[in-house]
């Protein structure tokens, strides 16, 4: 008997944890002075409560970028947790200015409409948001102060985020010896050394 406990309790545990991930998916790897950048945050690996994938029913983080490399400029919130028809969800995107955009969607849908939305997605967008390249740089997108909830009113109990790294405009190239020139070198290093002993 104790034996079953011990393994329904682990298999709830095995079943209940999984990490949810929130990443930064780019249009394009390559940006200059000028471009607009088109920023997608996607969430995937969606947790599971007893071998069942959670619905998303809200979520509110703020996206850190370096914001002397790029202005904040729109933002577009996904179409799956905005699914009734006579209730919107409530959508709040606010730029601080100071490279943080704080992201919120709280969907006031039924978890019958979510589920219809949502069921056999392995991850989807939950906003796409533009910026303007103002400079040239490295900008990584980095997440803080999240939180994701479910159609119950439960919050998820395990998020993690990929921080994205870009390159904007031209990298500089580091020219390098060729390699025989090299060999060359090592060659005469050893030859100056044998004569001296």
């Amino acid at each position: 008997m104790k034996k079953l406990i011990a393994l329904c309790a682990s298999l709830f545990i095995t079943l209940s944890s999984q990490a949810t991930l929130l990443t930064v998916e780019l249009d394009n790897t390559n940006y200059q002075m000028g471009d607009v950048m088109q920023a997608n945050i996607v969430i995937s690996d969606i947790e599971q409560n007893l071998g069942f994938t959670s619905l998303v029913a809200t979520f509110d983080f703020d996206l850190l970028f370096d914001n002397s490399l790029l202005a904040y400029k729109t933002t577009t919130f996904g179409s799956l947790l905005d699914v009734d028809p006579f209730l919107p969800s409530d959508q709040v995107a606010i730029d601080s200015g100071l490279g943080s955009l704080k992201l919120s969607e709280l969907s006031l849908a039924f978890g019958d409409d979510l589920f219809a939305a949502q069921d056999g997605l392995a991850s989807f967008v939950l906003a796409t948001v533009n910026f303007d390249v103002k400079a040239n740089g490295m900008n990584t997108f980095k997440f803080s102060n999240i939180a994701l909830g479910d159609d119950l009113g439960d919050s998820f109990k395990s998020v993690s985020f990929t921080p994205t790294e870009i390159v904007i405009g031209n990298v500089a190239s580091v020219p390098e010896m060729p390699s025989l020139a090299i060999f060359a070198l090592g060659l005469f290093a050893l030859m100056v050394r044998k004569r001296k002993s």
